[in-house]
């Protein structure tokens, strides 16, 4: 066992201090910065390549198309069940591409077999994409 380790962490207002052995402070202090996101984690750099690829392979031009392709990420990617719009909406946001105004309106006036309503996310509607609605998303390739 390594000797005792001590680290003191200073960011504006938040002030931390963590003590013990070397390899659990290490390991408490790195999990602690990726929790208040001073930088994205791995898994947040991944996930952002992975939706970033599939804009890139599929072009969706539509807001309709957007939408499917961000709730097939979401499910198939990112390990969700259902998502609701705040879900779509920060996929807007990592990609950097400007959102529709109301995407539980647009999502609703999606074809019913692409997506369901499967509940309630908090207090938002949630959805899952059907069936046809991940082959939509597989098989089709929106620009040439």
């Amino acid at each position: 066992m390594e000797r005792d380790c001590k680290i003191h962490f200073r960011q504006s207002d938040l002030e931390i201090e963590i003590e013990g052995d070397r390899d659990f402070v290490e390991a408490y202090f790195n999990k602690l910065l990726q929790r208040l996101q001073f930088g994205p984690s791995e898994t947040e750099k991944s996930g952002n390549k992975a939706l970033n690829h599939l804009l890139e392979e599929k072009q969706p031009s539509s807001h309709s198309d957007k939408v499917l392709l961000f709730g097939y990420y979401l499910e198939k990617y990112s390990g969700l069940e259902c998502f609701c719009a705040d879900d779509i909406s920060r996929c807007y946001q990592e990609t950097r591409i400007a959102g529709p105004r109301n995407i539980n309106d647009l999502i609703r006036k999606l074809p019913r077999e692409y997506v369901m309503e499967v509940g309630r996310k908090g207090k938002k509607k949630a959805w899952r994409l059907t069936r046809e609605g991940m082959e939509y998303v597989e098989t089709r390739k929106w620009r040439n």
